[in-house]
């Protein structure tokens, strides 16, 4: 590769701004309906124990059909959690 002044000016330029670049505020939202193995051993032909003994999972967070959310409202409530 050919150095350049063009190139190292950007390769500054870019080293400088990550330089100042850092995490301050960090948010999260899930939604309220909570969906259990035991939930699950109704709908699939499975047991609580197995789904768990398999994947570590007791339960999940689910969004219900009757009441469709946009997945970036989900991100927009995290962004206002992380902004508060």
């Amino acid at each position: 590769m050919v150095k350049s002044y063009a190139t190292e000016r950007y390769i500054d330029i870019v080293t400088t701004f990550y330089k100042r670049a850092r995490i301050v505020s960090v948010g999260s939202y899930v939604p309220e309906t909570v969906l259990t193995n035991k939930d699950l051993e109704k709908i699939v032909d499975t047991t609580d124990l197995w789904i768990e003994q398999r994947t570590g999972i007791k339960s999940r967070r689910i969004i219900p059909k009757d009441q469709p959310v946009p997945a970036s409202d989900l991100g927009t409530k995290a962004a206002m959690v992380a902004l508060e």
